[in-house]
């Protein structure tokens, strides 16, 4: 359904004039579109009103304020005298006058860019959230921040104390390599003794090279007529695994733990330790 307003109602006389009636000026409407009453806030903006002080207040004249005021100062009043308080300006010093600097014939784009960089007064400036905000003001960390910093300090020492250590070695190495060359003459440099640790490839020769370690450590390719001279030799022994239940030592060997409960396995290495004996024996007697 249709939702009405009621019409608001209207002066016809003031709104159907005749050609020969002159219209008279409305009445000026607030916020709410109402009209605004005489002696209200907004019909006297530009009046202030004075405030009565409690009891006789400061009853001294202006004209006697404004005269000694005269003559205290030697200088009247500008302005109005309503009462109006003025702000005093702040003085702002005039900034320092600063060269820029001009590119010299035959120089870099980028040498002069560096140049204009640090001749601009950007050393008291604070980049977003990097640096200290105010100056003898600690700046806020949190825990992680703390051990971060912390490990950082950390790895500085330890990387300035393996420094000094390589240093002093390669000293001690130049004062071995010249009582050498001082004790045999110059053309015989003796070898000095080998740093332990880790080396560089092609320093000793056939020590570092990977291949020939590869041959010594893994036997050659077998072929199928292959015969073996003898039995393998095992540097470390296998040991008998055992496990304790109470102050019983029970030997299960290989047997795995999803046969049963101890006492079965127990039962099942016996079995096979039994058949690996009647087969061994088997094949010597044949």
């Amino acid at each position: 359904m249709p939702h009405k307003h009621t019409r608001r109602h209207r002066n016809d006389a003031d709104f159907d004039l005749q050609p020969s009636v002159k219209a008279r000026p409305l009445s000026t409407f607030g916020k709410q579109g109402k009209p605004v009453m005489k002696g209200s806030r907004l019909g006297k903006a530009g009046k202030r009103k004075r405030k009565s002080g409690g009891g006789y207040g400061d009853d001294t004249p202006k004209a006697f304020i404004r005269l000694m005021e005269y003559s205290q100062s030697g200088k009247r009043p500008s302005g109005l005298d309503d009462g109006a308080m003025l702000e005093k300006k702040m003085k702002i010093d005039a900034a320092p006058n600063v060269e820029v600097p001009k590119p010299l014939p035959g120089e870099h784009m980028g040498d002069y860019s560096a140049r204009v960089d640090k001749a601009l007064p950007v050393a008291g400036l604070v980049r977003k959230g990097k640096g200290p905000q105010i100056e003898g003001v600690k700046e806020r960390q949190t825990r992680t921040e703390r051990r971060l910093h912390k490990l950082y300090d950390t790895w500085r020492e330890e990387e300035a104390r393996l420094k000094e250590k390589e240093e002093e070695r390669k000293e001690l190495e130049e004062e071995a390599e010249d009582e050498q060359r001082a004790k045999y003459g110059e053309g015989i440099v003796a070898s000095l003794p080998a740093r332990k640790g880790k080396r560089k490839r092609g320093t000793d020769g056939d020590e570092d090279d990977p291949w020939k370690m590869l041959k010594e450590k893994r036997p050659g390719p077998k072929s199928m007529h292959d015969v073996v001279d003898a039995p393998p030799s095992f540097t470390a022994l296998p040991k008998e695994k055992l496990k304790m239940k109470g102050n019983a030592k029970v030997r299960v060997d290989s047997v795995p733990a999803a046969a049963g409960s101890l006492k079965r396995r127990e039962e099942l290495s016996r079995a096979r330790r039994e058949t690996i004996e009647t087969y061994r024996a088997m094949i010597q007697r044949s």
